[in-house]
This record gives C-alpha cells, structure tokens and sequence, in this order.
C-alpha cells in the first residue's frame, strides 16, 4: 500500500493505524516521490491527500487513470477538504472512495482493508476473464451473453 502525504504526521498515523492489518506500507510526501515508487512496484491500494505542493492530489489521481498499469489500483482521497465540488472532482478524476480527515483510526483500517480485499476480487476476475479469453481464442469460440 502507498500512502501520499506531505503531511509526515498523517503519514505516521495512518501507518499506526493500519500496523495491525500486516501490510507493507510505502510513504511519500509528493506527488514526484509517489510516482517513482510506482515506477519500481506498483501497489494494491493508494491512500492520497488533496493538498499537498507541486501537483495535487485530484492531478495525481487523474495521472495514475491514464496509466494501464495503475488503472485497476483502488485510489483513496483522504482530504480535510470536505465541499461537495472537491468530493466530485475525486470521483470524476478517477477516486475509488473518499475519506475525510480527521479519520477515526478504527474505520480507516476497515476501509482499507475492505478496499484491499476488493481490489483483490477484481483482480483475480481480470486474470480469470483473460484466461477464459485465451482459452475461446486457442478453441475458436466466439462470445455471447
């Protein structure tokens, strides 16, 4: 998992938070940083902040949905900004759920994990269809529904 922050001490509590669910955890204070730990493995699931400097969250988010690789990726907004226009921007630009801040600890960890599980099931589905794909392809079926 992959929390963005520039906020180090949001950072530490939600790595409290989560301690006990046994998951690697990966911080990054920016934008820039995030992307490069994306670049060498790309996580389950994405906790991101709104307003951080250099590129915002709702830019980054935008950016990790134009990228097959991280399209699948459940992307969390964890925001004190609690609008209506900000929470519509997070789901246009690509956010899976939004969470506002400050969070109980107890429910950010049930998220997640709910989150982690999901991610999961649509995975393993994808590499399930592909399979059925290959095999049709090698049978010459078509498709129905």
């Amino acid at each position: 998992m992959l929390t963005i922050d520039d906020d180090s001490e949001i950072r530490a509590l939600i790595c409290h938070s989560l301690r006990h669910l046994d998951i690697d955890i990966v911080e990054a204070k920016d934008g820039d940083s995030a992307m490069a730990v994306i670049a060498k493995a790309v996580p389950d699931l994405i906790l991101l902040d709104v307003c951080m400097p250099g590129k915002d969250g709702l830019a980054i988010c935008r950016e990790l949905r134009t990228n097959p690789e991280c399209q699948p990726i459940p992307v969390v907004i964890v925001s004190s900004l609690d609008e209506n226009e900000t929470i519509s921007r997070a789901y246009d630009v690509g956010a899976t759920d939004f969470i506002l801040k400050p969070f109980d600890p107890t429910t950010l960890a049930h998220r997640v994990r709910y989150m982690l599980r999901a991610g999961k099931a649509f995975g393993d589905l994808r590499r399930s269809q592909g399979r059925l794909d290959h095999a049709q392809r090698i049978a010459k079926l078509g498709y129905w529904e």
